[in-house]
Protein backbone atom coordinates (compact mmCIF):
# COMPACT_ATOMS: atom_id res chain seq x y z
CA UNK A 1 0.00 0.00 0.00
CA UNK A 2 1.41 3.38 -1.03
CA UNK A 3 2.10 5.75 1.85
CA UNK A 4 0.20 9.04 2.03
CA UNK A 5 2.62 11.89 1.14
CA UNK A 6 3.53 14.33 3.88
CA UNK A 7 1.75 17.68 3.50
CA UNK A 8 3.54 20.91 4.40
CA UNK A 9 2.61 24.57 4.61
CA UNK A 10 4.81 27.22 3.02
CA UNK A 11 4.33 30.85 4.00
CA UNK A 12 5.80 33.65 1.92
CA UNK A 13 5.47 37.06 3.53
CA UNK A 14 6.03 40.44 1.94
CA UNK A 15 6.42 43.94 3.40
CA UNK A 16 3.95 46.28 1.73
CA UNK A 17 5.46 49.41 0.09
CA UNK A 18 8.94 48.61 1.42
CA UNK A 19 10.58 50.37 -1.52
CA UNK A 20 9.00 53.63 -0.39
CA UNK A 21 11.03 53.56 2.84
CA UNK A 22 14.29 55.48 3.02
CA UNK A 23 17.51 53.55 3.73
CA UNK A 24 17.58 54.03 7.55
CA UNK A 25 13.88 53.13 7.92
CA UNK A 26 14.24 50.07 5.69
CA UNK A 27 17.24 48.84 7.71
CA UNK A 28 15.26 49.31 10.94
CA UNK A 29 12.29 47.36 9.55
CA UNK A 30 14.52 44.50 8.40
CA UNK A 31 16.17 44.35 11.83
CA UNK A 32 12.76 44.13 13.49
CA UNK A 33 11.67 41.46 11.01
CA UNK A 34 14.73 39.32 11.78
CA UNK A 35 13.94 39.53 15.50
CA UNK A 36 10.29 38.63 14.96
CA UNK A 37 11.17 35.65 12.73
CA UNK A 38 13.72 34.39 15.27
CA UNK A 39 11.02 34.50 17.95
CA UNK A 40 8.63 32.57 15.69
CA UNK A 41 11.31 29.95 14.96
CA UNK A 42 11.83 29.45 18.68
CA UNK A 43 8.19 29.52 19.75
CA UNK A 44 7.05 27.06 17.06
CA UNK A 45 10.26 25.02 16.73
CA UNK A 46 8.43 21.69 17.00
CA UNK A 47 6.23 22.60 14.04
CA UNK A 48 8.80 24.36 11.83
CA UNK A 49 10.17 22.14 9.05
CA UNK A 50 12.48 24.88 7.74
CA UNK A 51 13.19 28.03 9.75
CA UNK A 52 11.82 31.42 8.77
CA UNK A 53 14.36 33.49 6.90
CA UNK A 54 14.48 36.76 4.98
CA UNK A 55 14.97 35.75 1.36
CA UNK A 56 14.90 39.22 -0.25
CA UNK A 57 15.04 42.70 1.20
CA UNK A 58 11.27 42.85 1.67
CA UNK A 59 10.30 39.17 1.59
CA UNK A 60 10.59 36.18 3.93
CA UNK A 61 9.45 32.58 4.03
CA UNK A 62 8.94 29.69 6.43
CA UNK A 63 8.00 26.04 5.95
CA UNK A 64 5.73 24.34 8.49
CA UNK A 65 5.21 20.64 9.05
CA UNK A 66 1.89 21.53 10.71
CA UNK A 67 -0.44 23.36 8.26
CA UNK A 68 -2.99 24.11 10.98
CA UNK A 69 -0.72 26.81 12.45
CA UNK A 70 -0.55 28.95 9.31
CA UNK A 71 -3.07 31.65 10.31
CA UNK A 72 -1.85 31.76 13.90
CA UNK A 73 1.75 32.33 12.81
CA UNK A 74 0.78 34.88 10.17
CA UNK A 75 -1.20 36.89 12.73
CA UNK A 76 1.68 36.78 15.22
CA UNK A 77 4.16 38.11 12.66
CA UNK A 78 1.72 40.74 11.37
CA UNK A 79 0.89 42.08 14.83
CA UNK A 80 4.54 42.10 15.92
CA UNK A 81 5.52 44.10 12.82
CA UNK A 82 2.69 46.65 13.13
CA UNK A 83 2.58 49.51 12.06
CA UNK A 84 4.56 47.98 9.18
CA UNK A 85 2.00 46.24 6.95
CA UNK A 86 2.50 42.73 5.58
CA UNK A 87 0.75 40.28 3.28
CA UNK A 88 1.03 36.49 3.32
CA UNK A 89 0.85 33.96 0.52
CA UNK A 90 0.22 30.51 2.01
CA UNK A 91 0.59 27.25 0.12
CA UNK A 92 -0.45 23.77 1.25
CA UNK A 93 1.08 20.73 -0.42
CA UNK A 94 3.92 18.27 -0.78
CA UNK A 95 7.64 18.99 -1.00
CA UNK A 96 9.61 17.38 -3.81
CA UNK A 97 13.18 18.10 -2.70
CA UNK A 98 15.19 17.69 0.46
CA UNK A 99 14.38 20.21 3.19
CA UNK A 100 17.10 22.15 5.00
CA UNK A 101 15.67 22.61 8.49
CA UNK A 102 18.03 25.52 9.21
CA UNK A 103 16.41 27.76 6.59
CA UNK A 104 13.35 27.89 4.37
CA UNK A 105 15.39 28.25 1.21
CA UNK A 106 16.35 26.00 -1.70
CA UNK A 107 13.59 23.40 -1.26
CA UNK A 108 10.94 22.96 -3.93
CA UNK A 109 7.45 21.53 -4.29
CA UNK A 110 3.72 22.32 -4.62
CA UNK A 111 3.60 23.97 -1.17
CA UNK A 112 6.03 26.65 -2.39
CA UNK A 113 4.50 26.93 -5.87
CA UNK A 114 1.13 27.69 -4.30
CA UNK A 115 2.54 30.13 -1.75
CA UNK A 116 4.34 32.00 -4.54
CA UNK A 117 1.19 32.15 -6.67
CA UNK A 118 -0.77 33.45 -3.68
CA UNK A 119 1.67 36.23 -2.78
CA UNK A 120 1.98 37.36 -6.39
CA UNK A 121 -1.80 37.54 -6.70
CA UNK A 122 -2.01 39.63 -3.52
CA UNK A 123 0.59 42.04 -4.90
CA UNK A 124 -1.44 42.50 -8.08
CA UNK A 125 -4.68 42.98 -6.16
CA UNK A 126 -3.50 46.20 -4.51
CA UNK A 127 -4.21 47.39 -1.00
CA UNK A 128 -7.51 47.34 0.93
CA UNK A 129 -8.98 50.45 2.50
CA UNK A 130 -6.71 52.05 5.06
CA UNK A 131 -7.89 51.55 8.64
CA UNK A 132 -7.37 54.04 11.46
CA UNK A 133 -4.80 51.74 13.04
CA UNK A 134 -3.13 51.05 9.70
CA UNK A 135 -3.50 47.31 10.18
CA UNK A 136 -5.05 44.53 8.12
CA UNK A 137 -4.36 40.80 8.20
CA UNK A 138 -3.99 40.03 4.49
CA UNK A 139 -3.53 36.41 3.57
CA UNK A 140 -4.39 34.16 0.67
CA UNK A 141 -4.31 30.38 0.96
CA UNK A 142 -3.94 28.00 -1.98
CA UNK A 143 -4.35 24.31 -1.18
CA UNK A 144 -4.87 22.79 -4.62
CA UNK A 145 -8.00 21.18 -3.17
CA UNK A 146 -11.75 21.74 -3.26
CA UNK A 147 -11.68 23.89 -0.11
CA UNK A 148 -10.06 26.96 -1.71
CA UNK A 149 -13.34 28.90 -2.01
CA UNK A 150 -13.98 28.35 1.71
CA UNK A 151 -10.40 29.38 2.57
CA UNK A 152 -10.75 32.57 0.53
CA UNK A 153 -14.02 33.46 2.27
CA UNK A 154 -12.44 33.04 5.71
CA UNK A 155 -9.41 35.12 4.65
CA UNK A 156 -11.71 37.91 3.40
CA UNK A 157 -13.60 37.80 6.70
CA UNK A 158 -10.35 38.14 8.67
CA UNK A 159 -9.34 41.08 6.47
CA UNK A 160 -12.71 42.76 7.02
CA UNK A 161 -12.51 42.46 10.81
CA UNK A 162 -8.86 43.42 11.26
CA UNK A 163 -8.96 46.43 8.91
CA UNK A 164 -11.58 47.94 11.21
CA UNK A 165 -9.48 47.76 14.39
CA UNK A 166 -8.63 51.04 16.11
CA UNK A 167 -5.36 51.74 17.93
CA UNK A 168 -7.00 51.06 21.30
CA UNK A 169 -8.37 47.74 20.04
CA UNK A 170 -4.98 46.81 18.58
CA UNK A 171 -3.39 47.25 22.00
CA UNK A 172 -5.72 44.67 23.51
CA UNK A 173 -5.45 42.29 20.56
CA UNK A 174 -1.66 42.36 20.83
CA UNK A 175 -1.87 41.63 24.56
CA UNK A 176 -4.00 38.56 23.86
CA UNK A 177 -1.76 37.22 21.08
CA UNK A 178 1.42 37.78 23.13
CA UNK A 179 0.04 35.98 26.18
CA UNK A 180 0.66 32.30 26.85
CA UNK A 181 -2.92 31.22 26.09
CA UNK A 182 -3.35 33.57 23.13
CA UNK A 183 -6.94 34.51 22.33
CA UNK A 184 -8.16 32.14 25.06
CA UNK A 185 -6.55 34.23 27.82
CA UNK A 186 -9.03 35.32 30.54
CA UNK A 187 -10.12 38.96 30.34
CA UNK A 188 -8.96 39.60 33.91
CA UNK A 189 -5.42 38.62 33.00
CA UNK A 190 -5.38 40.98 30.01
CA UNK A 191 -6.79 43.77 32.16
CA UNK A 192 -4.04 43.26 34.74
CA UNK A 193 -1.34 43.17 32.05
CA UNK A 194 -2.50 46.48 30.57
CA UNK A 195 -3.45 48.12 33.89
CA UNK A 196 -7.04 48.70 32.80
CA UNK A 197 -10.38 47.42 34.06
CA UNK A 198 -11.93 44.16 32.90
CA UNK A 199 -15.01 46.07 31.73
CA UNK A 200 -12.81 48.09 29.33
CA UNK A 201 -11.34 44.85 27.98
CA UNK A 202 -14.84 43.41 27.55
CA UNK A 203 -16.22 46.47 25.74
CA UNK A 204 -13.19 46.71 23.48
CA UNK A 205 -13.41 43.01 22.65
CA UNK A 206 -17.02 43.38 21.54
CA UNK A 207 -16.28 46.48 19.47
CA UNK A 208 -13.35 44.73 17.77
CA UNK A 209 -15.43 41.58 17.13
CA UNK A 210 -12.60 39.65 18.73
CA UNK A 211 -14.74 36.58 19.48
CA UNK A 212 -15.76 36.33 15.83
CA UNK A 213 -12.13 36.79 14.79
CA UNK A 214 -11.05 34.05 17.21
CA UNK A 215 -13.67 31.67 15.79
CA UNK A 216 -12.43 32.30 12.25
CA UNK A 217 -8.78 31.68 13.16
CA UNK A 218 -9.76 28.59 15.18
CA UNK A 219 -11.94 27.39 12.31
CA UNK A 220 -8.98 27.50 9.92
CA UNK A 221 -6.82 25.73 12.48
CA UNK A 222 -9.34 22.94 13.03
CA UNK A 223 -10.01 22.54 9.31
CA UNK A 224 -6.32 22.02 8.53
CA UNK A 225 -5.79 19.88 11.60
CA UNK A 226 -8.44 17.31 10.61
CA UNK A 227 -7.60 17.49 6.91
CA UNK A 228 -3.80 17.23 7.20
CA UNK A 229 -2.21 17.25 10.68
CA UNK A 230 -4.13 14.32 12.09
CA UNK A 231 -3.53 12.03 9.11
Amino acid sequence: MEATPKIYCAIIGDIVHSKQLDAPARAEVQMLLRTVLEEVNERYKKSVAAKAIITLGDEFQILLSVPSLCAEIAQRIALAMHPVNLRFGIGIGEMLTEIDSSMALGADGPAYYRARSAIELLKKAGEPRRASAGFALRLLIFSGADDEILLDQVAQYLLHITSGWTKAQMRIVKAYVNSELGLSTPQAEIAETLSITQSVVSRTERAAHLKEYEKAVSGLKNHFYYKYDSQ
